[in-house]
């Protein structure tokens, strides 16, 4: 994705869903994948992308994101 002509630094969940699919098309420029989970790697972590695709359909899709920490802190408890 591109936005004032700079690549955002996150990978859109819709874009990951159609590049896993389309690395089971075959004639695609994505390279052939052959795994169930589709590992996508961006500036803020890395995302996994599992769909179920019968070769006409896309059955189903799931989504998994790491996230970057947003806060550590101490808690005191008495």
């Amino acid at each position: 994705m591109i936005a004032m002509r700079t690549v955002h630094r996150s990978y859109a969940v819709t874009a990951a869903i159609c590049t896993a699919v389309a690395g089971r098309i075959s004639d695609t420029i994505v390279p052939r994948l052959e795994s169930s989970v589709t590992r996508i790697a961006h500036p803020y972590g890395v995302m996994d992308v599992g769909v179920k695709y019968d070769g006409t359909r896309l059955a189903t899709a799931r989504v998994g994101r790491t996230a970057r920490l947003l806060m550590t802190g101490m808690a005191s408890l008495s």
